[in-house]
């Protein structure tokens, strides 16, 4: 009996990290919208609205996000800057959460 108490309660805390995971991606789509999508557009190919007034353009993430590392994505948000292009800082307005799910997303749109 005790043996099935904790193959329950382990099932439990698998499914709600599970749950988690999942709410924290769509968690990053929603941010990404709300904070990226107008530079960096929907796909993040750098083809926002507001990309055309900004020089040098915004990073198309199928090249330029691909090859970078989720800490290293969450540093340049953080910081506001991705080598010799400035970015705005989103430090202060984003928790570390938040970027991780933001870096998660675009992770996913790099690939694409």
């Amino acid at each position: 009996m005790l043996k099935m108490g904790i193959a329950i309660a382990a099932g439990a805390v698998l499914f709600v990290t599970a749950a988690a995971r999942v709410a924290r991606a769509e968690d990053g789509k929603a941010l990404y919208d709300k904070n990226c999508k107008s530079c960096h557009g929907e796909a993040g190919k750098g083809d926002g609205p507001a990309a055309k007034a900004l020089k040098p353009p915004p990073e198309d993430f199928a090249t330029g996000a691909k090859s970078m590392s989720e800490a290293d994505i969450i540093t340049a948000m953080k910081d506001g800057k991705v080598g010799d292009k400035k970015h705005p800082a989103f430090g202060a307005k984003l928790s570390e959460e938040q970027l991780k799910a933001v870096a998660q997303h675009v992770k996913q749109l790099a690939g694409k």
